[in-house]
């Protein structure tokens, strides 16, 4: 997604698929999620998540310094087609990607494997958050 920003909650068709660290970082292991044995026609998912962002939080020594202080939360929510990588994949990889984009991978291989056929890790520095300029991100209270 890129700096100070990580998906506090997602949703796959409803149902709560937990949350991911920005720029790079995993989130959890969720089970279960059901996969056809053949695929006869493309799959399409509904995602809804939460961005966090803590770019106007104060920090000192990685510590908050205002534990009042909350981050920016904002919804969004995308149709998104299910890639399959190996139609015999045994995993549902999610991507949150910068312009909040997002893909999904139904795999054998972990992200992490050189062959892995969806997005590459991300390298260097993160960029800062950008959030998809055609579908302003609806701002809402943290709490």
């Amino acid at each position: 997604l890129g700096s100070n920003v990580g998906i506090s909650e997602y949703y796959i068709n409803g149902n709560y698929f937990g949350n991911a660290s920005g720029w790079g970082g995993g989130g959890g292991t969720i089970c279960c999620v059901l996969v056809p044995s053949k695929i006869t026609k493309p799959i399409v998912i509904h995602v809804r998540w939460k961005t966090c962002d803590i770019s106007e939080m104060k920090f000192e020594n990685g510590l908050q310094v205002d534990l009042n202080e909350e981050c920016k939360l904002e919804e969004h929510e995308a149709d998104v087609p299910v890639r399959f990588a190996d139609e015999s994949g045994a995993t549902l990889y999610m991507h949150f990607l910068p312009k909040d984009r997002v893909e999904a991978w139904v795999s054998n291989l972990h992200p992490m494997h050189v062959d892995y056929a969806g997005p590459g890790l991300p390298r260097g520095p993160a960029p800062l958050y950008e959030p998809k300029a055609d579908q302003p991100a609806t701002a809402i209270s943290s709490r």
